[in-house]
């Protein structure tokens, strides 16, 4: 949970003195475009993943762009000076970068979705100036059969890789025995590749089966990944899953139901949602991600679930969007993609919708409360293609108080930015006392982020933060909790 302890404050029982500060406004989140990729020999172009910040530098990959035209290593300084290209990727060893970086033992790792020795795609290491890159893993060739997916031993199209220790663990979302993707694993050296899971074929005729098809995440608690499969499912329209990190006990933690045509909505509805193809993040034992289609009204949805499976919920349906060939325009957003967890926040990016239909950026408190947009991507000129931000958003991580982000499109040229949105600090406390009562006050913040009044006897680990009770009410455009002097002294703490 992010806490402001910056902003902490003792309140014995019997305090005469007073301790305050004073209360100012609180700035909106300001948004940065740090880069706009331009195509060709020097620059990338088009990037999928998001950024991995490593001793104050931004690093990230292209799908295309480079020398060969086949996406490009790059770093970047967090105020968007000092961009260089650290290498351009060849077929050889690997084309068309489109996941996430790690940073493990002085090295970056990530995965090519095509190229290698067979074309199927590489897993590669490389250093953070750019040197050293080499090709980990070759995953094999494939049979491509005309009327079902390709199938080979390992999979094909690996598309991003999570680390523990020594050990990577990934996903490719096509191939193996029955074309419906695999999770691996392998240790950072390359050595020890193994297949953990081959996802069962479909049914003949449907889309379905019983575990998923097309793995597109993975996250680990202990000895035990947790993920979402695109497609396949009881439904046809995907499904969460366990298994453990020796490929035993795989487990169907849900499938996504059915979705059925809407006559006012461009999307397919249902309950839950439909088509996950986002990243999860995990609080506890609670999983949270996104499903890119269906939900109330449509447009897709935010759910957690348990990692026993159960307790699914859907925490936010996106509002609905006009059918073609009408405005696809809503006030939140369309196709939900990634999330990031920051303390009990959690921040997403939309590909589509809002205003403009290209895109938002949102937050919410884990339960689902205090969802509020914090970017609407602005349109491009036509046929340009180019805006002031880039659209199309999706990659997103999260540093201290800041967002980056990363676009497919706009920007300048056309081919996708590298941006940063600051966060509004964390608002100032007073506290005051009014006869017998402590009476604790802060701004509403006009970004739209919540903030929860907490307090403790002591700051002794293992300390207990318990929310302060009543709920706040607004005073004279403050948030303001009145709670009587006495028993044990007090610590109180805003935290988001």
């Amino acid at each position: 949970m992010k806490s402001y302890l910056q902003h902490l404050f003792r309140f014995p029982a019997l305090l005469l003195s007073l301790v305050s500060l004073t209360v100012g406004s609180l700035p909106a989140q300001t948004f940065s475009n740090l880069h706009n990729f331009a195509d060709g020999p020097a620059d990338g172009s088009r990037t999928f993943a998001s950024m991995t910040l490593v001793d104050g530098t931004l690093y990230g990959t292209t799908i295309q762009g480079g020398s060969s035209g086949y996406g490009i290593l790059f770093s970047l300084n967090t105020n968007g000076t000092g961009f260089v290209n650290l290498h351009n990727f060849s077929p050889s060893e690997g084309s068309h970068p489109r996941a996430d970086l790690l940073f493990s033992g002085n090295k970056l790792f990530g995965t090519a979705l095509l190229g290698g020795n067979a074309g199927s795609g590489t897993i590669f290491a490389v250093n953070t100036n750019g040197t050293g890159l080499g090709v980990l893993h070759h995953f094999p060739a494939f049979a491509d059969a005309p009327n079902s997916s390709p199938t080979n031993s390992e999979g094909i199209g690996p598309s991003g890789l999570i680390v523990e220790g020594n050990t990577l663990y990934g996903w490719a979302t096509d191939g193996g025995l029955t074309g419906g993707g695999t999770l691996f694993k392998l240790n950072t050296n390359g050595s020890d590749f193994e297949v953990l899971h081959t996802f069962a074929p479909l049914s003949n005729g449907s889309l379905t089966n019983s575990e998923g098809f097309s793995p597109f995440s993975l996250v680990l608690a202990g000895n035990t990944l947790y993920g979402v499969a695109n497609r396949g499912g009881t439904a046809g329209n995907g499904a969460l899953f366990a298994v453990q990190t020796d490929g035993t006990g795989f487990t169907n933690l849900h499938n996504f139901t059915r979705t059925t045509s809407s006559p006012s909505t461009s999307g397919q509805t249902n309950s839950d949602g439909a088509r996950p193809a986002s990243q999860l993040v995990r609080s506890g034992n609670t999983l949270l991600g996104t499903a890119a289609e269906g939900g109330r009204f449509g447009a897709g949805a935010i759910f957690a679930i348990n990692t026993d499976g159960t307790g699914f919920t859907n925490l936010h349906n996106f509002a609905a969007v006009g059918r073609p060939p009408g405005p696809q325009t809503n006030s939140d957003g369309f196709f939900p993609n990634k999330l990031v967890l920051s303390g009990n926040t959690v921040f997403g990016t939309t590909l589509n919708g809002g205003p403009a239909q290209r895109g938002t950026i949102f937050a919410m408190k884990l339960d689902g409360s205090g969802f509020v947009t914090l970017l609407h991507f602005p349109a491009p000129a036509s046929p340009a293609n180019t805006n002031s931000t880039g659209f199309n958003s999706y990659g997103l991580s999260i540093f201290e108080n800041t967002l980056y982000g990363t676009t497919l499109d706009g920007g300048s040229f056309g081919f996708g930015t590298a941006y940063r949105l600051d966060l509004p600090p964390p608002p100032m406390v007073a506290i005051a006392r009014l006869s017998t009562n402590v009476v604790v006050q802060w701004p509403t913040n006009s970004a739209g982020l919540t903030f929860t009044l907490q307090a403790s006897t002591n700051l002794v680990a293992p300390t207990n933060w318990a929310t302060v009770s009543p709920s706040p009410v607004l005073v004279s455009g403050q948030n303001t909790v009145t709670n009587p002097i006495s028993g044990a002294q007090k610590f109180y703490r805003l935290s988001q």
